[in-house]
């Protein structure tokens, strides 16, 4: 069972699609890459610290410095990572959690309504991570936090 989060501690955040095998990655070490789903799980970029902002929202933000955030307008509704210095100020990098049984839904504070999802129900290394409205109990919306 995947238990809420703590503050200050990290997580690697995993999918139960591949079971548990597929974890939340920016692309590369350099600011703003794209959020997508790997299979390994010791790399600086599928590292993630929770940081409460209050008490509905997080913060994740990886070790190389790229908080988890949701697309910017215009763009596709793919996640990416994004540099910033107070998270606190930023819709886009504010995160409500949903339990759901033993895993959580993880919402946009700037799309409430929009939770991670995978792009596919059987991902490849590498598949993109979208924003999606289709809160149904699919199993691509479905994350557990996993502390290292």
């Amino acid at each position: 069972m995947s238990a809420q989060p703590v503050d200050g501690r990290i997580y690697c955040l995993h999918t139960i699609v591949l079971g548990n095998n597929g974890v939340v990655d920016v692309t590369a070490a350099e600011p703003e890459g794209d959020i997508i789903l790997r299979h390994e799980r010791d790399a600086p970029t599928q590292q993630w610290e929770a940081h409460k902002i209050n008490a509905e929202e997080w913060s994740f933000r990886d070790r190389t410095g790229n908080y988890l955030a949701a697309p910017s307008a215009g763009a596709n509704n793919q996640l990416r990572g994004a540099v910033c210095s107070d998270p606190g100020l930023d819709p886009m990098l504010r995160w409500r959690l949903n339990r759901v049984g033993s895993t959580f839904e993880i919402l946009n504070a700037a799309y409430p309504d929009m939770a991670m999802d995978l792009s596919n129900a059987r991902p490849a290394d590498g598949t993109p991570i979208l924003l999606n409205r289709e809160r149904k109990g699919s199993v691509n919306q479905q994350w557990l936090f996993k502390a290292l």
